[in-house]
């Protein structure tokens, strides 16, 4: 063999030798024997398994599923208006919100009126000629043209009529109309480019709105004081790397009171199977989080993975843990530093 080719077989021998120490290394169970322990105080404490876990808190807003309001269309325009009740408080139905005055309350009224004798002119043509057709004395096209007549009237007619049923007074002058809640719940003004004057929530869809980072725990509940919500709805289309939540009603509970639109922080409740260990059980070992697993006679270092802190505990998830595990909870290092050959604490 040349010397060249010697020495390229050396070097690659030295460089698969080299690779496969940490594979080795990372192969050798990390386990110290519990009788070498005796000048540590050792303590130990038992995992809790649990089905869901509490995460950081997140932030939530008091809303409602989109179209969920019944709205009071903006039929009169540009007159000046005058809340009777806040917008955000409960109002029943029937109640008197909001006023309007001015000469374009006068010209709605006027304008109710004409289309409303329009309509009840149209209507008993249309009942007399429905006769008529029904007994064959007028033709196929007299009768449609006095059908869609007929739809025309209504449909001009119904779109100031249901605003009509709204106004639960109006001045003498005509100039001033009171215009009342169509439902229970929470008053909702309406912006000046929208077509609603103003929108009524049922109280029984008031609910959590909030954002998720994308992550594979499930989020099944959220809660806040003494409250506790499921959560009803997951958007499926994420907004970049968050999605929409959605809790139950805020009626669901007597205990979940917030005011219309207010900001809360939340505690998250996920479904996912994991153990509860103390936070000063978690010992870094080959750039990965560990505990010190007990058996009879040795402790084992056993990788964990973090998916929740709770106050002084993680929530992790591990395939080496059971309900029945105990782990080491005191002198963790000084166990470490033993096993590296570094000595007690």
């Amino acid at each position: 063999m040349k010397p060249c080719s010697v020495l390229r077989f050396a070097s690659t021998i030295s460089i698969m030798l080299v690779l496969s120490l940490p594979l080795n290394a990372a192969a050798q169970s990390a386990e110290v024997a519990i009788n070498e322990l005796s000048a540590l105080a050792l303590r130990y404490s038992e995992v809790t398994a649990a089905t869901h876990f509490g995460g950081p808190e997140l932030s939530a807003r008091v809303s409602a599923y989109p179209n969920s309001a019944v709205p009071v269309s903006r039929v009169v325009e540009n007159a000046a208006t005058l809340w009777l009740e806040q917008p955000g408080t409960l109002v029943t139905e029937g109640q008197a919100v909001l006023q309007l005055e001015g000469s374009e309350v006068h010209h709605f009224l006027t304008e109710y009126q004409t289309r409303k004798a329009h309509f009840q002119l149209v209507k008993k043509r249309y009942d007399d000629n429905r006769a008529l057709f029904a007994r064959q004395a007028i033709s196929s096209g007299s009768w449609q043209e006095v059908s869609q007549a007929y739809q025309i009237a209504l449909l001009d007619f119904e779109h100031l009529d249901h605003f009509y049923e709204r106004i639960s007074s109006i001045r003498d002058d005509h100039l001033q109309i009171t215009l009342s809640a169509p439902i229970a719940g929470v008053l909702m003004a309406a912006d000046s480019a929208d077509t609603a004057l103003f929108r009524v929530i049922a109280a029984e869809q008031i609910r959590l709105q909030g954002t998720l980072t994308d992550q594979q725990a499930e989020l099944t509940a959220i809660g806040f004081g003494s409250c506790q919500l499921d959560i009803a709805r997951l958007e499926a289309v994420s907004q970049g790397f968050s999605r929409i939540w959605w809790s139950a009603p805020l009626t669901t509970h007597p205990a979940c009171q917030a005011n219309w639109q207010q900001h809360l922080s939340v505690v998250p409740l996920y479904a996912q199977a994991v153990f509860r260990v103390p936070g000063n059980s978690i010992v870094r070992h080959n750039s990965q989080q560990h505990v010190w697993l007990k058996s009879s006679a040795s402790l084992r270092l056993v990788p964990v993975t973090i998916v929740a802190k709770d106050a002084d505990s993680f929530w992790v998830q591990s395939v080496a843990l059971s309900s029945a595990s105990e782990i080491l909870s005191q002198s963790v290092s000084a166990v470490y530093g033993h096993y590296l050959g570094l000595g007690g604490e």
